[in-house]
């Protein structure tokens, strides 16, 4: 019984859709709009062309090569970050380097957020070195042989480096089964 009374339903359903559309089939705009939609359609069929081609030659600022719409990124603002303690500077225009992620775990991110340094503010002169002295001391260094480069490298934060000899845990090993 249940299912006769949802088909009745339904079926006053359609024929109240039915006459939405007969409705909206005699308004004068719509007769207009699928005029140009089906003279559009038919020049695109003519000439050979899909909608994609019609999109980039109507409006090719809005639409890249696959379709979708450009999306442009506004670059980043340099941030440059001086440390009190130290009297290290760091500039970044992300927050993912090293030295600003050792500062902010070692003080907390809203102390070193505060170290942000203005385009009005300029960096202690006490805390900065003179401009002279690192010019001697590149000299002394020039007189010198050239030190050895190391070439450790360092490794992030919380890895320990690995014994001599050391084998990965996961080593592809053959089967006894796979000989067979």
């Amino acid at each position: 019984m249940s299912m006769l009374i949802s088909y009745i339903k339904k079926e006053q359903l359609l024929k109240q859709l039915e006459g939405e559309l007969l409705s909206m089939k005699e308004n004068s705009e719509i007769q207009k709009d699928l005029e140009f939609k089906d003279k559009l359609e038919a020049l695109m069929a003519e000439y050979g062309v899909d909608q994609a081609f019609v999109l980039k030659v109507v409006a090719p600022e809005a639409y890249s090569e696959d379709g979708k719409t450009k999306k442009t990124r506004k670059p980043r603002k340099l941030k440059v970050y001086h440390n009190p303690h130290t009297g290290e500077v760091v500039e970044t225009k992300g927050m993912n380097h090293r030295v600003l992620k050792l500062w902010k775990k070692e003080h907390g991110g809203d102390t070193v957020e505060g170290w942000v340094v203005d385009d009005t503010k300029e960096v202690a002169p006490e805390v900065a070195p003179a401009p002279e002295e690192p010019k001697a001391e590149v000299k002394k260094e020039a007189s010198k042989k050239p030190a050895k480069r190391e070439t450790k490298r360092e490794l992030p934060v919380g890895m320990k480096p690995k014994p001599k000899g050391h084998k990965p845990k996961f080593q592809f090993a053959p089967s006894a089964k796979a000989n067979r």
